[in-house]
């Protein structure tokens, strides 16, 4: 997408915020009116978040949002929140693609045996580097097929990259071996049927 229609669509929600505030203050506005054009207000700031999210790298801060729904009467502010979380949600889940390993991971449980597939960096020396396209071996390192008992999936504490947590070893029942790997980078996971 081209940063100048990121910005006339980031625009345009902002007319359609202004738009939905107006609509809850006149007075000819049904109830009925009111709750549409708090789905409406709700699915507009959660897509105006991820523009904003693209065009600058960060989302509204908890203070805008606060400004936000103090356009809306009191007692429709829970119900554009309600909306507004729920937009939120699915636009989390839209952005996991189905078949992904996303979905994969959702189907796991604590202890189940796996097997891996993922790419990770790779380090070459002695490469000749003004032939290009380089050999695949040089750019990309695959590691397939590696076993693991699942453990969970935890986001990062600094980027919130989500990753994948398995055990490969224990010494007893409170100590163990345990490896992670960004989902990100992860392309297969498969639920085996024994233990390692």
């Amino acid at each position: 997408m081209k940063r100048e229609d990121l910005d006339a669509i980031i625009a345009k929600l902002w007319l359609v915020i202004d738009e939905a505030e107006s609509y809850f203050k006149d007075p000819k506005s049904t109830p009925a009116d009111k709750k549409a054009w708090a789905t409406i207000l709700a699915n507009a700031i959660s897509v105006l978040n991820h523009g904003l999210m693209l065009q600058k790298g960060e989302k509204l801060e908890e203070e805008d949002l606060t400004g936000l729904f103090e356009k809306v009467p009191e007692k429709y502010v829970r119900m554009v929140m309600d909306f507004f979380k729920k937009a939120e949600s699915e636009s989390k889940q839209a952005d996991k693609p189905v078949g992904s390993v996303y979905e994969q991971v959702r189907e796991l449980k604590f202890g189940d045996p796996i097997h891996i597939w993922w790419i990770d960096a790779s380090s070459s020396q002695n490469v000749d580097i003004n032939k290009l396209p380089l050999p695949n071996h040089n750019v990309e390192t695959r590691k397939e097929g590696i076993p693991g008992i699942f453990v969970t999936v935890q986001k990062g504490d600094i980027y919130h990259d989500e990753y994948l947590v398995y055990w490969t070893d224990n010494m007893d029942d409170m100590s163990y071996t345990i490896e992670s790997v960004p989902l990100v980078v992860v392309k297969k996971i498969v639920k085996v049927s024994k233990e390692l």
